[in-house]
Formats: C-alpha cells, sequence, structure tokens
C-alpha cells in the first residue's frame, strides 16, 4: 500500500505487498541519468522486478507482437499485418545484471519478507538524499526479533558509482548473522537472457559480461564490501556469485556495499574496459563510504534544488517532489550518447527509445532547470544528423528526417508493423522548436552557431522539399501525416504540424539573415525564399468561429465512436476498439498542444474554444494528455479539473491509471506535473527579451514557490494569497497584464484581477 506519511514527509510503502513488488519496482528505482536500478530487493531480485539499465546499452531482442485483428480501422490505419508476420526482432535496452545482492542469515533462517512475519515495514524514496530506504523488523517466528534498514543511492558525484549501506540490529537476541553480498547474474531481458557473464576475478571482485549478438557492447561490474568481519570467502550459486561474509557478531552490524560499472561506450579502446574499471574500483577503496556519501549528496542537492517546487499542502508536496525526483534521475548531465527516453531507465517497455516527448515534455524542465544539462538532449539529436540525412535521401528529400522512434545510432527503430509512427513527421520541428527554445532561455550564442543553426538548415530543407504546392488555394499542404493524435494516422495538413512547421521556417529564414551563416553554410537566397514562403503559406486553418480543425475534414467526422470488434486495440493505447478514422474522438491533445506547451499566439476566443471543444472529443488514451490539460483548465481558471489532471500527471503510475506501471514510469506525464505549475499556475512564457509571467492563486496549495534559471540567472518566484514575488539578483525585464516591470533583486506584484477558488 502507498499512501502519504507526515512522519517521513514522503509517499511511503507502509506493508509489504507480494501482489506489488513489480509496480512498486519501477516507482522505486535509483538512478542518475547513466544507470537506473529498478526497486528490486536486496535479499532476492525476481524476474519481470529486477532490473539494471544503463542508458545506451542496447542489443537485439526477440519481440513478437500478439496481433488481433477485428475491425476496418486496426486493419487498413494502424496495424500492417503482413509485416506483423514477418517482425521478429527488435532492438531493445538491456538489463545487464542485479548488481543488489545481499542477503542476510539470521540463525537458522534466512531473511525473506515472505518468510518469518513482518512486524513493521516502511520503503520511500528519500527526496532530500535521492536515496531509496527500507526500514524493517522481522520476526522468524521463534520469537527472534530483528531490525533491518537500507539505504541505496546512484552517485550524483560519479555516474559509475552504486552504493548501498545495510544495519541489522539484533533486538531481543544474540544469533549469529551471516552476510551474502555479490551480483546476480541469472537475469533476463523479455524473458530473454542477452547478458552473459565472460569474466570474473574474485580477488578483485569484477565481473564481465557481454551484451547480445548484435552490437556486442560489453559491461564491467567491480564490487567491494566494507564490512568489520573475521572472515570471507566468494562463492557461486543460481547464477549468484557472492562474498560470503562472517562479521563481527555485534549487536549492530553495519555492511556498505560498493558497485562501480562501466560499459564499452565509456572508454575509448574496448580492451580497455575491465582495466578503467578496476582501476577505478581501486581509487573509490581509497575513499571512505561517508565521504562517498556527503560528495553524492551535496551535488544531488544542488539539482534538486533547481527542480524542487514547495506546495504548502502536504501530500500533494509529496507527490510533486516524487514526481521531480524521477524527473531529475531520467538525464545523465554528461552523455550526449542517448537522449531521455519514454520509460527512462524504470523498465523495458518502449526499449529505452527516445520519441517526441523528450523534446516537448521533458525538455523544458531541464531547460529551466540545469540548462547545460538539457543541451545534451540537442546534441543528442545532432550527432544523429548524418543518419537523418540519409532517412531523407531514403525518401528522395532534402534535409534531415529524425527518426520518430530512435535509439543509439539514431536510425527509425519503430515498429515495422505499426503503420503510423512513420509519418509524424512532427518530431522534426519538435526538435527545431527544441532548439529555437534553447536559445530563446540561454542566449548560448556558441551552440547555436556550431550545431543550432545548421539543424534549423537541415530540418528546414526537409520541410520545404515535403510539401506539396497546392495551387486552387494558393497554400502549401503537408499531405499523409499523422499528428501527435495516433488515432488519426494518414491524414492532411495536420493542425499541430502545419502551424509549428510556420513557426519554425520563419525562425529559421531570420537566424539566416546573418551573412556569416549564409556564407559558413553556403545557403543561397532561392532556398531562403522557399522557407520564407512555406512558412506563410503553409495551409493553417482558423473556422471564422475561432475553431482550429486538427486537419483536413475533420469537423465532417462523427463526433461519436462507433465501436466495433474486441481485439487488440487497448495494447495499442485505444480505449475502445472502435472506428477512430471515421470519429472526431482523439487519442491525446493536438490543437491544445498550441495553446499550452507551444504558446502560439493564437488569440483568446479561439483558445477558449478549442478548448472547450476538443477536451470533450480526447479520450486521454496517451499519458501526454494530463499535463496539457492541466495547463489549459488553469489558463481558462477550471480549478477542479486543473487538480485532476496535474494529480494524475504526478501521480499516474502511484494510481496505476493506465494498469502498466510495472511495465515502466510514465516519465513524460510526471515531468509534466512541474511544468503545469510553472507554465500553468505561474504562467511563465520566457522570451527572448523579457520574462512573461501570469500566475493563478489555487487555494488548495496555499503558498507555492519553485526556483529555475532564465538566461543565466536564477530566479525564485513565490505565489500567495494577494501576491506573487520575483527574486532575482540579477535585472529581469518582466511582463505581466501587458505591463513591463524592471526587476532589480525582488518584485512584489499584487494578483490583481485573479479570481480565486477551492477544490
Amino acid at each position: 500500500m502507498l499512501t502519504y506519511s507526515a512522519d517521513y514527509k514522503s509517499l511511503i510503502e507502509a506493508s509489504y505487498e507480494m501482489k506489488e513488488e513489480a509496480r512498486n519496482a519501477a516507482l522505486f528505482t535509483t538512478g542518475n541519468g547513466y544507470f537506473g536500478i529498478r526497486g528490486s530487493f536486496e535479499e532476492f531480485g525476481s524476474l519481470n522486478v529486477q532490473g539494471a539499465y544503463i542508458r545506451g546499452l542496447i542489443d537485439e531482442i526477440i519481440e513478437i507482437p500478439q496481433i488481433y485483428i477485428d475491425n476496418v480501422y486496426m486493419r487498413k490505419y494502424y496495424i500492417n499485418e503482413l509485416e506483423a508476420k514477418q517482425f521478429e526482432t527488435q532492438d531493445s535496452c538491456i538489463n545487464f545484471a542485479d548488481i543488489l545482492m545481499l542477503r542476510f542469515h539470521i540463525g537458522n533462517h534466512t531473511f525473506y519478507p515472505w518468510e518469518g512475519q513482518i512486524e513493521s515495514w516502511v520503503r520511500y524514496i528519500d527526496t532530500q538524499d535521492g536515496s531509496l530506504v527500507r526500514e524493517v523488523i522481522w520476526n522468524d517466528l521463534e520469537g527472534h526479533l530483528t531490525k533491518l534498514s537500507f539505504r541505496r543511492f546512484a552517485s550524483f558525484k560519479d555516474n559509475h558509482h552504486y552504493f548501498i549501506h545495510a544495519t541489522i540490529e539484533k533486538m531481543n537476541h544474540d544469533l549469529d548473522v551471516v552476510i551474502d553480498s555479490g551480483i546476480d547474474t541469472y537475469i533476463k531481458t523479455n524473458g530473454q537472457k542477452k547478458s552473459k557473464l565472460k569474466f570474473y576475478d574474485y580477488d578483485s571482485g569484477q565481473f564481465g559480461f557481454g551484451i547480445g549478438e548484435k552490437y556486442h557492447f560489453e559491461t564491467a561490474v567491480s564490487i567491494h564490501n566494507y564490512v568489520e568481519k573475521e572472515s570471507s570467502e566468494w562463492l557461486f550459486d543460481s547464477g549468484c556469485h557472492f562474498e560470503r561474509i562472517h562479521p563481527k557478531q555485534t549487536k549492530t552490524i553495519h555492511i556498505r556495499k560498493a558497485i562501480v560499472v562501466h560499459m564499452t561506450q565509456d572508454v575509448v579502446i574496448k580492451k580497455e574496459l575491465m582495466a578503467v574499471n578496476k582501476e577505478a574500483m581501486s581509487a573509490l577503496k581509497s575513499v571512505p563510504y561517508n565521504k562517498h556519501y556527503h560528495d553524492h549528496h551535496f551535488a544531488y542537492q544542488a539539482a534538486y534544488d533547481l527542480i524542487n517546487i514547495d506546495l504548502s499542502h502536504e501530500a500533494d508536496n509529496a507527490l510533486l517532489k516524487y514526481a521531480n525526483y524521477q524527473t531529475l534521475i531520467s538525464l545523465d548531465r554528461y552523455d550526449q550518447v542517448h537522449s531521455v527516453s519514454a520509460k527512462n531507465l524504470t523498465g523495458e517497455k518502449y526499449n529505452q527509445f527516445v520519441w517526441w516527448d523528450a523534446e516537448i515534455f521533458q525538455f523544458p524542465v531541464y531547460l529551466m532547470t540545469q540548462p547545460e544539462a538539457a543541451k545534451s538532449i540537442l546534441m543528442y539529436r545532432y550527432n544523429r544528423l548524418e543518419e537523418s540525412l540519409r532517412n531523407a535521401k531514403k525518401e528522395g528529400l532534402d534535409g534531415a528526417k529524425y527518426a520518430f522512434c530512435s535509439s543509439v545510432l539514431g536510425d527509425e527503430k519503430v515498429w515495422a508493423y505499426a503503420r503510423h509512427p512513420f509519418m509524424q513527421i512532427h518530431i522534426n520541428s519538435d526538435i527545431a522548436y527544441a532548439v529555437l527554445s534553447y536559445y530563446r532561455v540561454t542566449k548560448d550564442m556558441e551552440f547555436m552557431l556550431n550545431f543550432g543553426v545548421e539543424m534549423l538548415l537541415e530540418i528546414g530543407k526537409y520541410f520545404v522539399s515535403r510539401v506539396t504546392y497546392n495551387s486552387a488555394i494558393d497554400c502549401y499542404d503537408l499531405n499523409n501525416v499523422t499528428g501527435t493524435d495516433e488515432h488519426h494516422p494518414y491524414i492532411n495538413n495536420n493542425a499541430y504540424t502545419n502551424f509549428m512547421v510556420s513557426y519554425v521556417l520563419s525562425e529559421t529564414v531570420e537566424w539566416f539573415k546573418n551573412k556569416a551563416l549564409k556564407d559558413k553554410y553556403g545557403v543561397q537566397k532561392p532556398l531562403l525564399d522557399k522557407m520564407k514562403q512555406v512558412s506563410q503559406k503553409i495551409k493553417k486553418s482558423i473556422t471564422k468561429d475561432g475553431y482550429i480543425p486538427q486537419f483536413d475534414g475533420y469537423f465532417n467526422l462523427k463526433e461519436s465512436l462507433e465501436v466495433t470488434g474486441n481485439g487488440s486495440a487497448k495494447s495499442f493505447q485505444m480505449k475502445q476498439s472502435g472506428l477512430y478514422h471515421e470519429s472526431q474522438i482523439i487519442k491525446q491533445p493536438d490543437v491544445i498542444m498550441l495553446f499550452t506547451y507551444i504558446d502560439m499566439p493564437l488569440g483568446p476566443v479561439s483558445y477558449e474554444r478549442n478548448w472547450q471543444y476538443y477536451e470533450k472529443m480526447c479520450e486521454a488514451s496517451s499519458s501526454l494528455t494530463y499535463p496539457v490539460h492541466a495547463i489549459a483548465s488553469i489558463d481558462h481558471k477550471s480549478y477542479d479539473k486543473f487538480y485532476d489532471y496535474w494529480f494524475k500527471s504526478v501521480a499516474i503510475d502511484i494510481i496505476d491509471h493506465h494498469k502498466e506501471a510495472h511495465l515502466g514510469l510514465h516519465a513524460a506525464c510526471m515531468a509534466g506535473g512541474w511544468y503545469a505549475i510553472y507554465r500553468g499556475l505561474f504562467g511563465f512564457k520566457p522570451n527572448l527579451n523579457y520574462l512573461e509571467l501570469n500566475p493563478t492563486y489555487f487555494e488548495r496549495w496555499g503558498n507555492v514557490s519553485m526556483s529555475f534559471i532564465y538566461q543565466g540567472k536564477h530566479v525564485k518566484a513565490t505565489l500567495s494569497k494577494d501576491t506573487v514575488t520575483i527574486e532575482c539578483k540579477d535585472p529581469i525585464k518582466l511582463v505581466y497584464q501587458q505591463q513591463t516591470i524592471d526587476h532589480n533583486k525582488k518584485t512584489i506584484l499584487p494578483l490583481s484581477g485573479m479570481r480565486k477558488d477551492h477544490i
């Protein structure tokens, strides 16, 4: 059972429930961006519960789709059955080893949660230091009580370090304790053994693994146990290599386990991997555990302080802190080989692929809290530019076509039997939009000159070669696409895509007014003229009543959904098995994205009418719905709706709203909890020359405070019942209620004209 505890100021697992092990393993993931370790128990790692993933560690697995088609929509518009027949293998993240193993033999019994009797149990993420904490009082059914305490964390000081500290307290007995500490090598990815032990050396506690048969990555793991001991020896049993330790038999016994992990991509020369790992462990052992913890805590706290938001409502505050913790540990601050993925490093679903979620839903949070680290998301895309140029060339087009579903190499990894993702070319404008947002918030001209502008140029070339001129109405069409709403593939002039393309092309032209840039990239006037023309004339439909049709012909479809068949539709994020191609029912927000995450200046009347219309058409079968709808709700002062959508954003996996939390967390949705407060409640919109805000007081939360970085300046914002306070030691231009304010150190603004409400 997960609940909020005022004592721990955290969401806690207050009792052990075996049926929730897999879900809670995802929820209790620890990590630092380089790797993620699921919340499997130290004393035993169950298949489908245990999981240790390194960002970018992939290989090929067998992944056979279980598809049953029994309606026209699925057969004609969603699934290619011929491809499904041939499809068998897919790249995937690899579960490399269970490094947690730490087992306690107490007298004649071994501690397992399902053996003996649990007298008390609490497990929680301590967001103050990024640790997973577990405290248990265990009865061996012979009346012997033992208190076991665990704290484990992935170091924020050194990405390759992981630590476990366990304490055993003999409460009413003096039984001998024996400890087994090591590594479980019998682990699987998607039910397959893809990580195979190739080397081990007990003297150094080092293990080497070969990963799969396609890319031939390798991992190296070293283990060291800090413990006062009488004796020890290394043993092997059922795939586990472990040091059996006979500690000094005091009333309280401490063991600290240090793990160092490296993979092929961490070294220049592959054959040096084991030596690099061994040297790193040697350096680690020379430093006391307490120093490692202190250094980690200092680095973690500095990062967490920036992403932290304080709400006066204790339970909601705990929910948000947990969601922000998961967002924080998802981004590798030093690596540009990979990017943030849909499930981060909490499970195997979606294979650790990178989608549009990265740039549109996750990137804004990192951009405003750790912009230097956020740049790695863009550099990942830049490093895939050559592959993207090849992707476009394969289609006979110019420029760069980024893979909608990307991995380490940048080629398209989306499931071949799914029709719609190959047409989701909005990924290209999403990436361009992120590049432009990065400059707007950082003014990092060096990045733009060396990387960003080149990406804009190649994406621009792709779109001007992809559009079709429609002479009948003198406009450019983008035909045969899929928007963010995957329920409607094979459509023309998707609103989200076309409005975004118009914006990024217009901005790209502005950059190339710089002669030095034109000369650097050999850009000629005809290309810029074409970009400008497409930007101005790409079809952007708005009815006379202010409605934006999601795509050509959208309003001619039925407002209801005809349900037919009961096949496998729900496994593809559909709430019904229905004829979506004949219906206006959408999977997730598309048009409303333009008013919230994108903030296109489309006018308040249009926003209100579109929100009222599209909210009722959205079945929210994608988790990405909730933060978008939260922002739209608070923009329109719908307080009950705001809270409901915000709650689903941060608690989606805690309440297991989509019944798949055991497969991994909805990372982009959880990041949306932060953004719904930044962009929604405070109404912040960073511009190149000023910071706009439009705050709304929310009675349930009382005072709300947050920090972020805008153009290198640390800003703290506090929202109360009557005022919003901006604190920043550097000058900033603020725009509030259409008035420009020159901020200096501290600015207090009255919430004049703002409605206040309760929930």
